[in-house]
């Protein structure tokens, strides 16, 4: 039986999903340019990497003349749920408590952050899908 095929992303193939999620669609030079042109390697390296990632699932090509341009197969939204569903089954063995004690231990949330998790856990609103707090900690 054929292994399945990861649901979680590497942080290259992040960063490729995060340009193709930015860009909607987008061509190889595209996703390059997003990801800092030559700083982001090889456009051999990149193709290899988007070709790995449409054989994955994650990314469907449609072509313009010679061009070929990549688009999402999946949410930015349900690869987050993914990859948090996989963190808490293997790192927390299902406990979402500590996760959530993991997610604040060096830093609390703040007021606006502790209200809308509240809201949340009441069944008020679903959550907001700003992840700027987090992208401004992972650059830390």
């Amino acid at each position: 039986m054929p292994r399945q095929r990861s649901k979680i992303f590497s942080e290259r193939e992040i960063s490729i999903m995060n340009a193709v999620w930015d860009l909607r669609k987008a061509s190889i030079n595209d996703i390059r340019n997003h990801l800092g042109g030559t700083r982001a390697g090889a456009y051999t390296s990149v193709a290899t990497m988007v070709r790995f990632l449409e054989k994955k699932g994650a990314l469907k090509h449609s072509i313009a003349g010679r061009i070929y341009y990549y688009e999402a197969r999946i949410s930015r939204e349900r690869a987050a749920y993914h990859a948090v569903r996989y963190v808490l089954r293997t790192y927390f063995r299902n406990n979402s408590p500590a996760l959530f004690r993991a997610c604040f231990s060096k830093e609390a949330p703040t007021e606006e952050e502790k209200q809308e998790i509240l809201r949340f856990l009441a069944g008020e609103e679903a959550p907001a899908q700003n992840t700027e707090r987090t992208q401004t900690q992972s650059k830390s």
